[in-house]
Formats: structure tokens, sequence, C-alpha cells
């Protein structure tokens, strides 16, 4: 008689933790441990929060027992998930390993469009238009102050935000 026992593949994932930038893609090595014979792996990934990584967002590549997650959150998200990465070998036979996503927020300086020289008539009120905005933050929610160059010419307090233009 023979007695023939069949293990399990195992997932090493190169991290338990990965911390990245929003709307940027990031990787993980996933190495395979299998009794089975080297063939084609099938690849998967569930997250936590799907709104932030969806599944469609991670992708493989590799060959025999060393493969690569490609992992990209959607456009503009930031938080934190556990992504589990799971993969089937030629038995289909189930590995899966789990990885801690921190996706941070990037945030990035408002935008004020340069104002050219302006020429305004002494003791006269002077319109100056110019465009201002934030890709994360509405106008709205924006402070904006002033300040002048020549302030015994021009004071600060006399300068004021009128009918806002966004970029």
């Amino acid at each position: 008689w023979s007695l023939s026992i069949e293990t399990s593949p195992v997932l090493a994932l190169s991290t338990n933790y990965l911390v990245m930038n929003m709307n940027t893609t990031n990787t993980v090595g996933i190495t395979i441990t299998d009794d089975a014979p080297p063939g084609e792996y099938v690849f998967g990934a569930t997250a936590t929060n799907s709104t932030l990584i969806p599944s469609t967002n991670v992708t493989f590549t590799g060959a025999n027992r060393q493969y690569t997650a490609s992992i990209r959150p959607a456009a503009n998200q930031y938080g934190t998930n556990e992504l589990t990465i799971w993969s089937t070998n030629i038995l289909n036979q189930f590995a899966s390993a789990k990885l801690l996503v921190n996706v941070l927020l990037v945030t990035n300086p408002p935008v004020i469009i340069p104002v050219g020289t302006q020429t305004i008539v002494q003791a006269q009120i002077g319109n100056v238009p110019f465009a201002f905005g934030d890709a994360l933050v509405e106008q709205d929610k924006l402070i904006v102050s002033f300040s002048s160059s020549n302030p015994s010419l021009i004071p600060a307090r006399n300068i004021k935000l009128a009918n806002a233009l966004s970029t």
C-alpha cells in the first residue's frame, strides 16, 4: 500500500503592511510554496473596502513560483484596507494571504493663476480678475488672504475678494 499526502500551497508576501499615496501604483512580491508541479496559477484579490481598492485594480504578473501583485487604489480615494490575495494551483488547491494597505491622502496646495501687471487709476477702484482653486477642496471652503508689496501705496486691508473665479 502507499500513502500520498498533498499539502495546500502557501502564499508568502514580501510585506504584510503597505503604505502608499493615493493615485499611485505599488507592488508586493508573492512567493508560492507548493507540492504540486508548477503550472498556471490563478490569482485574485478581495478587499474589505472595494471602493478604496477594487479587485480590478489588483493585477498579477510572474512565473513559476515568483509573482508580483500591482495594487492601485481607486482614483482620489484614501484610507486603510485589508486586502486578501488568493491563488489556486493546477490541482485547484486554494491559498491566501492578507495584507494591510494604508492609502495616504496626498494634498497639493491650492492653485492661483498668475496675475499680470495691472494699472489702476489713482483713487479709483480697480478690478483685477484672477482664478484660484484646489483639486480636493471646494472653492468656497478655501481661505483667501492678500498682501501688498507696497503697503503704503496699496494697504492689504483695501484689497477685497469679489466674484471668485474657479480654476
